[in-house]
């Protein structure tokens, strides 16, 4: 486990952070990033109610109550944007780790959590251009170029314990320290070339911007998973955002801006509020080859607020984020010793429908995305490899004739030991 974990670590620092999502320009965070475990990923983003160990405290902090071992898992994604936008088509694409986490067991007092996970992906790296012959006869000829950079997101380095009782009951309470940092750079040039007497004479135009910000805050984050049957289990998790600092230099973010447009730099202080979040589950584990799971979950950007050195923001406050995700999986032979490797498998298949953090509206920016998955088992209860494929759609209403589909492939890796082991001979 401990090689595992140390190349997992290189891999993670040699990825190029790639593009996202233009769409998500118009969001306070970037777009909202599911980082879980790579079986769930399998299931469609689901699976905050079943009790396995592999899911880790992704979704829910009491699952992470699961067994007596150290458990790791990582998640690693691969994502094509295609954008469409009135008959034109482009391409981003990109690497980037969604989720690290290790679960250590801490004997009668419980199991320790320590996880780092992408919340906002606000990474962009995206060009276009557009010819346009204003006068034809006079081969005049209007070039416009757009080009946008953007690094940067929101993570949570979190740190907990979970715990679970003797009658099934799972407890988890993480501590969470979040980053929001952004380093963006616009460019628009304009070419206007027409054909004089004389030759050709090109005119050109070129603004750009640039925006540096960040800030940091404090959260939680509880879980509770319950057995109600034999079969049945279902989970509950939330996430509260401690209010942020408004005092002056004592304000947790910062944001310098810098335009030739304009006279120069611009420095300015604020506070934020992150929204809290609330998600429930239920997990019907008919067998041991068969797993059914559904959740639901909102982001409640009602409690969002924004406040600078002279005054609070008074833009509107992004709506809700509303979620729900469904999923099964199947092991062909579960618990078989004798069975072929491909019937040890897990097989799993998932859809998730979600809104997106737009302004208020009836019909509302949204996406949605189908995965499909196997989990490879590692020999001798090594762990578990997950590969996952998953294709969606993100659309705004508001853009009409916009849309981007979205691939994805993902890698998650698993392992799992037992540090310590009982003397048998001490029980005689």
């Amino acid at each position: 486990m401990k090689k595992t974990l140390v190349a997992t670590l290189i891999f993670f620092a040699a990825l190029r952070v790639g593009a996202q999502s233009p769409l998500g320009l118009n969001y306070p965070l970037g777009v909202p990033d599911l980082a879980v475990a790579g079986v769930s990923a399998g299931l469609g983003g689901g699976g905050m109610a079943a009790v396995e160990e592999y899911m880790g405290a992704s979704l829910n902090p009491a699952n992470a109550a699961v067994g007596n071992r150290s458990i790791f898992s990582a998640l690693i994604s691969y994502d094509l944007v295609s954008v469409s936008d009135n008959g034109a088509f482009s391409e981003v694409s990109g690497y980037m780790p969604k989720l690290l986490s290790i679960i250590l067991p801490a004997g009668w007092a419980g199991n320790l959590i320590f996880a780092m996970q992408k919340r906002y992906d606000a990474n962009l790296n995206f060009y276009t251009t557009r010819i346009y012959t204003l006068e034809p006869t006079a081969m005049t000829i209007h070039t416009p170029n757009i080009e946008i950079r953007r690094k940067g997101g929101l993570s949570s380095w979190q740190a907990g314990w979970a715990y679970r009782f003797g009658n099934g009951v799972g407890l988890g309470l993480i501590y969470e320290r979040l980053f929001f940092n952004l380093d963006s750079r616009h460019l628009r040039e304009s070419v206007l070339s027409y054909r004089l007497d004389d030759g050709w004479e090109s005119y050109a135009t070129t603004v750009t911007d640039s925006v540096i910000a960040g800030f940091s805050s404090n959260a939680f984050r509880f879980g509770m998973q319950i057995p109600v049957h034999e079969k049945v289990t279902l989970g509950f998790a939330g996430e509260y955002t401690l209010p942020g600092r408004k005092n002056g230099s004592e304000a947790g973010g910062y944001r310098r801006s810098d335009d030739t447009a304009t006279l120069g730099p611009y420095n300015n202080k604020f506070s934020v509020t992150l929204p809290p979040s609330m998600s429930i589950g239920a997990a019907y584990k008919h067998s041991d080859n068969w797993l059914f799971v559904a959740d639901a979950n909102t982001v409640m950007w009602n409690f969002y607020e924004r406040s600078y050195e002279n005054g609070p923001d008074t833009a509107i406050k992004p709506e809700n984020e509303l979620g729900i995700s469904v999923g099964t999986r199947y092991i062909p032979a579960a618990n078989i010793l004798s069975s072929k490797y491909w019937e040890k498998i897990h097989y799993g298949v998932g859809a998730r429908y979600a809104t997106l953090p737009n302004s208020k509206g009836r019909d509302r920016a949204h996406e949605y995305a189908f995965s499909v998955g196997a989990g490879l088992p590692i020999p001798s209860d090594g762990g578990m490899v997950d590969i996952v494929v998953s294709f969606g759609k993100r659309s705004d209403p508001k853009y009409s004739k916009y849309e981007e589909s979205v691939v994805k492939l993902q890698l998650g890796l698993n392992g799992s030991r037992n540090w310590f082991q009982k003397d048998a001979s001490k029980e005689y």
